[in-house]
């Protein structure tokens, strides 16, 4: 059951424009990813990622973050932010969040063309899906990140 939502989580939020990924239709996916223990994460701008789903919240990741070396000061302002909770879950899932392949300003895989990349425990179910800048068939449909739907259900 949760592989098939996976997908068709994916599917449904494949190339869904930069700034409507929370649109009304995207929230009953939401509702229905919370139900079942499924995790949505994509990037926002150049310093948030966005979480939906079994969480709701935005993380300060500016410029990448890698979520398995955090060091005290970094858990300390995750923790002020009230944000600690939903970082617990991101460090189990080993997720590294890229900005332009890079993370803390730091190349770590070459994938310039898109913005907001990740890297998780691939042990875990995911799929992923594109998020792009616009939609115009006349335009060059740009990708703005890439996205995660992931089953957390075991994990949380």
């Amino acid at each position: 059951m949760a592989k098939t939502l996976i997908k068709t989580i994916a599917k449904a939020m494949n190339m869904v424009v930069y700034g409507e990924e929370d649109s009304v239709a995207n929230k009953e996916l939401f509702a229905e990813a919370k139900e079942h223990g499924i995790l949505i994460i994509f990037g926002y701008s150049d310093d948030i990622i966005e979480l939906r789903g079994t969480l709701y919240d935005e993380i300060g990741v500016f410029y990448g973050k890698d979520f398995t070396e955090l060091d005290e000061d970094e858990i300390e302002e995750f923790k002020e932010n009230q944000e600690w909770e939903s970082v617990e879950i991101l460090k189990k899932l080993e997720l590294k969040a890229m900005w332009h392949g890079k993370i803390d300003g730091k190349l770590v895989k070459n994938v310039e063309e898109v913005p907001w990349t990740y890297s998780i425990n691939l042990s875990i179910p995911y799929d992923d899906f594109a998020v792009v800048e616009c939609k115009d068939e006349e335009l060059f449909v740009a990708e703005f990140c890439m996205g995660l739907v992931i089953d957390i259900s075991s994990i949380i």
